[in-house]
């Protein structure tokens, strides 16, 4: 097993992971960015086909370097995916891709991490690796009838890969209510999930939208903080139930013109 230093290893070549590397860069500090993928923005490229960001463009840059696309679009997934590879290369980042990191340990003051035969000893390690890439399916899903078709979102890509018939969206976040909309133009669909509410502005554009989304980032950014009691109240709501985070783009009466069934 092949053994390398580092005093940084940053586990995961996404947005968060990039960002840190900027700042390491940008300080001299010496680090490594491990991504699974074969790409940077792999993570982006493997997502289904009509996905969107659920933030206009004007807020989805990166430190140090502008997101190429009109103020006030949302942008597409391979936009995002091509903006990532290419902040990468920009600031010439570290970036080890098909790299799976499969352990990390503590060693004596350092921290190991292993990925197949190879090995890196780190004073510190940063997971970047985002908490949806592990599939909630639930156990019964293997009793239903073999003739059902069965995917997850990981897997979906578009409504071709459905047979004829009904079809159940399980999950009424973001991406359930997207996936629910594009398979309602061609299936009669339910949507399943609690209601987890909408942001008070659309993607519509207008006049208002544009007037409260700025004061709406300025105060996630700076106001809404944990080291604050107000961003604690507002963690535990999220937390404790756990629920799903507001619907951005789809809004509810969108879910009713279409006629899907909650």
């Amino acid at each position: 097993m092949r053994d390398r230093e580092q005093a940084t290893v940053v586990i995961g070549g996404g947005q968060s992971g990039l960002a840190v590397g900027y700042h390491l860069r940008q300080r001299g500090l010496p680090f490594v960015i491990l991504d699974a993928n074969d790409r940077v923005g792999d993570v982006w490229r493997n997502r289904w086909d009509s996905l969107r960001l659920f933030t206009p463009a004007q807020y989805n840059s990166l430190p140090g370097m502008r997101f190429p696309a009109p103020r006030g679009s949302y942008p597409h997934k391979d936009q995002v995916a091509d903006y990532l590879e290419a902040y990468a290369d920009r600031f010439e980042l570290p970036v080890r891709t098909g790299t799976r990191v499969e352990k990390v340990r503590r060693e004596g003051e350092s921290f190991v991490v292993e990925a197949g035969s190879e090995r890196w000893t780190a004073d510190s390690v940063v997971v970047a690796t985002g908490p949806y890439h592990t599939p909630r399916v639930p156990s019964f899903a293997a009793e239903l009838d073999g003739d059902i078709v069965q995917l997850h979102s990981s897997e979906y890509r578009n409504p071709g890969q459905l047979q004829p018939g009904d079809t159940l969206v399980v999950g009424a976040g973001n991406s359930g209510a997207e996936i629910a909309l594009e398979v309602s133009r061609e299936h009669r669909t339910w949507l399943s999930g609690p209601d987890t509410g909408q942001e008070p502005t659309s993607a519509s554009g207008t006049l208002k939208d544009r007037l409260i989304t700025p004061l709406i980032w300025f105060a996630a950014n700076h106001v809404i903080k944990v080291s604050n009691p107000l961003g604690r109240r507002v963690r535990e709501h999220f937390l404790d139930p756990p629920r799903g985070i507001p619907l951005a783009r789809v809004r509810r009466q969108d879910i009713l013109d279409a006629g899907i069934e909650r």
